[in-house]
This record gives structure tokens, sequence and C-alpha cells, in this order.
């Protein structure tokens, strides 16, 4: 059950993801989308060397230690209004995802720097 607001590391729901459809709330391959946001955790590689023909927005893309791509091949999927970088993430790869972010133009959340960050919803 997920309450009025999520909470870092890894949103307190990671292991809780599996293809859900209830009456206020959905989830389905890691995009949970909730009071009228989509949040997508990113965890492995499900998304490589996949496409789209339209963007889904996403509030807030979450990324975690078991991902190994970059950003910029997410967004030829997800129109990405905000980053938040899980704080499993390895200094060196959290710091290059800083570096892309800034180079997108995209906001980012660094949960190693804030300890945890609250999703008003």
């Amino acid at each position: 059950e997920m309450s009025a607001s999520l909470v870092g590391s890894e949103m307190c729901i990671r292991d809780r993801l599996s293809d859900y459809e209830g009456r206020n709330v959905w989830s389905h391959k890691g995009i949970v989308h909730w009071r009228g946001m989509n949040i997508c955790m990113v965890t492995d590689g499900y998304w490589r060397n996949k496409s789209a023909t339209n963007l889904l927005d996403i509030d807030y893309m979450y990324l975690c230690k078991g991902y190994k791509g970059e950003i910029a091949p997410l967004q030829k999927l997800f129109h990405i209004k905000r980053i938040v970088l899980d704080a499993s993430l390895g200094d060196y790869k959290s710091k290059a995802y800083k570096e892309e972010c800034k180079t997108l133009g995209l906001d980012y959340i660094d949960i190693s720097e804030k300890g945890s960050f609250r999703i008003l919803l």
C-alpha cells in the first residue's frame, strides 16, 4: 500500500513493484501511475532496445544500481521531467548521470546527498 507521499531510497516500493491495477493506482513494468503522476523505476536493462511512437510522460525517472545504461536512450521512450538518482548508485555512475542530466537539461535529485525526498501527490 502506498501512502500520500513516496519517500526514497528507492521510494520504499521497489520490492513491491509488480503489475497491479486498482481504483486509483496501477503499475506495469516498473511504471507506477498514481494520482495523475507517472513514476518509472529503472532497475535493470528492461527498456534497452525498445521503441515507441509516442513518448510517455514520466514525472520521476528513478535510476537504481541495476541500470547500466545512459539516460539519453530513455528519452526515446519517455518525456522525462525529473531524474532521481538512488543512493545505491556508485559514486562514478552517480557523477556520470549528473553530468548527463546537465547536458540534457534535466532536473535531478540525488538521494545520496539528500538522504530522502518526498513527492507530494
